[in-house]
């Protein structure tokens, strides 16, 4: 039985929230760990090798892009063609290159639109070793803006 605090809170060490597993604490998350930690943010986020080809992604990002849980390996481009940024590549090399975020918005099929948020990411040592991707919905904030600037004119 646990006691209790003033504020009715259970006091004293609090059990584990899993089992101790026998790796090291500190130790890197394993790729089984990683998806899973993906797949609970639900804001679409793509990490980008070098090469700017898929590694990871949380699973939100499958519903904006052509990807699937199997998908590893293809290149941005092959899975943001609903996109409406021609120059996406090129954009994310320069990301890479200067070591600079870059910020913008970006239309998408189905009449959505997103900020998409590109930053470069790399290893301990800090080599770049490609670029993360985040995309935050702003379709209604748009769709407010229109409605407004029809209003005023």
């Amino acid at each position: 039985m646990s006691k209790s605090g003033p504020s009715g809170r259970p006091t004293g060490k609090a059990p584990p929230i899993a089992p101790e597993s026998s790796r090291a604490q500190g130790s890197p998350l394993t790729s089984e760990e990683l998806q899973s930690l993906l797949d609970c943010i639900e804001i679409p986020m793509v990490l980008l090798d070098e090469d700017l080809r898929v590694r990871i992604f949380a699973r939100s990002a499958a519903d904006l892009f052509e990807v699937h849980p199997d998908d590893f390996g293809p290149s941005i481009a092959e899975v943001a063609s609903c996109l409406a940024t021609p120059l996406l590549e090129d954009d994310l090399r320069q990301v890479m290159r200067s070591q600079a975020g870059l910020e913008r918005e970006v239309d998408a099929a189905g009449e959505r639109s997103y900020v998409l948020r590109a930053l470069p990411y790399r290893s301990r040592e800090g080599r770049t070793r490609g670029v993360v991707l985040t995309f935050t919905d702003i379709t209604e904030r748009r769709r407010k803006e229109q409605q407004q600037h029809l209003l005023v004119a």
